[in-house]
């Protein structure tokens, strides 16, 4: 009959996590002599149900204790073929030459292993290699995580730097444009005053120049305004005086003419009466 003691860990979910080929001692254990002659299932789930708290077989652990029990009713296949051709034997006792070896395989110590001990150990090997590839593969991918939150953490710390360089140099620029435009502001006003002052008394300067530059031509042209009303008025009294004058000279004249003719027409008249009286 072949056997072989399996244990499995218990979580807290009551699910298998581990396993082991032997009978590992501890609460969280339990062992079970696996029998190859024996139905698989009814020997996992009487198994399963045995204690007070039942649990459950994870399937990847119930396929590997699956296989260990293929190995165990391989053999006992393989040594009821034997026993039965030992009995249908009739050369006589079987000699050690004559008897195949018990062994499928050797284990990397070099030793013998049977075919249940073969499945076991390949199973193992395998079980342990997948562990070891899923322990650097989740090392890698740990490293891998690691090495990219570190590159975001200096991105970030970076970007922050910047971030803060940026608002430096935007605070600066502003202050620098704040005391610039205050200082222009200034100088224009000063400067506006100035000009508004020169303004002012250039424009009194040039009233007050005008005004007296005006004055004197005022002054000017009311003397010669005078000099021209006396010299028309002289002139004008002179020329009446001759007007005058010559108005007597021509009255005088005409009445001397009128005269004359007056006693012309007398004398005319007189002389016409004695002619033709």
């Amino acid at each position: 009959m072949s056997t072989q003691n399996i244990s499995v860990n218990i979580g807290g979910n009551r699910k298998t996590k581990d396993w082991k080929d032997y009978c590992q001692d501890g609460d969280d254990w339990k062992c079970l002599s696996l029998d190859g002659n024996k139905d698989f299932s009814d020997q996992i789930d009487a198994f399963e149900e045995k204690y007070k708290n039942p649990f459950t077989i994870t399937p990847s652990i119930k396929g590997n204790l699956k296989d260990i029990w293929k190995g165990l009713k391989d053999d006992d296949t393989k040594k009821k073929k034997k026993n039965n051709n030992n009995n249908n034997n009739n050369n006589g006792s079987i000699t050690k030459k004559d008897q195949p070896s018990p062994y499928v395989g050797t284990n990397a110590a070099g030793q013998g292993l049977t075919q249940a001990e073969w499945d076991l150990y390949a199973n193992t090997t395998l079980a342990s290699l997948q562990g070891q590839i899923g322990q650097q593969l989740q090392d890698s991918v740990n490293a891998t995580s690691l090495g990219i939150q570190n590159l975001q953490n200096e991105a970030s710390a970076y970007g922050w730097d910047t971030q803060q360089a940026m608002n430096t140099y935007s605070e600066d620029a502003a202050s620098w444009r704040t005391d610039i435009s205050t200082q222009r502001e200034k100088d224009w006003r000063m400067y506006d005053s100035a000009m508004g002052y020169k303004a002012t008394t250039d424009s009194a300067k040039i009233q007050g120049e005008y005004s007296l530059g005006l004055g004197k031509i005022m002054q000017a042209g009311n003397a010669e305004v005078a000099k021209i009303n006396g010299e028309y008025s002289t002139a004008n009294t002179r020329l009446a005086g001759e007007y005058n004058v010559a108005g007597e000279k021509i009255r005088g004249a005409a009445a001397r003419d009128v005269a004359q003719r007056n006693k012309e027409a007398t004398m005319f008249g007189s002389f016409l009466g004695g002619f033709w009286s």
